[in-house]
């Protein structure tokens, strides 16, 4: 726990998001690439629906590979960033 995480309110026990944020382990990017893109790319996505593919790693199954269809929103940004 920390200043923005509190107890899990059913279990009491640690808030499950933090203790997933706290347990994660990024899949190599040898592995798994990775391509950023440009903010007015983004904004050029929201409102569409396209196929995001993302991998989980496990010690004893390995990598795997899942796909789902989203929608992208628009980029949220500080505020006073230029859209």
């Amino acid at each position: 726990m920390n200043e923005f995480t509190g107890p899990d309110e059913d279990t009491g026990g640690p808030d499950p998001l933090a203790q997933a944020f706290a347990n994660h382990v990024r899949a190599p990017a040898d592995i798994v690439p990775r391509t950023p893109l440009p903010v007015d790319d983004l904004h050029a996505l929201a409102g569409q629906t396209v196929e995001l593919v993302h991998h989980d790693i496990d010690p004893e199954s390995g990598i795997t590979t899942h796909t789902e269809r989203i929608t992208i929103t628009a980029p949220i940004l500080p505020k006073g960033h230029p859209a």
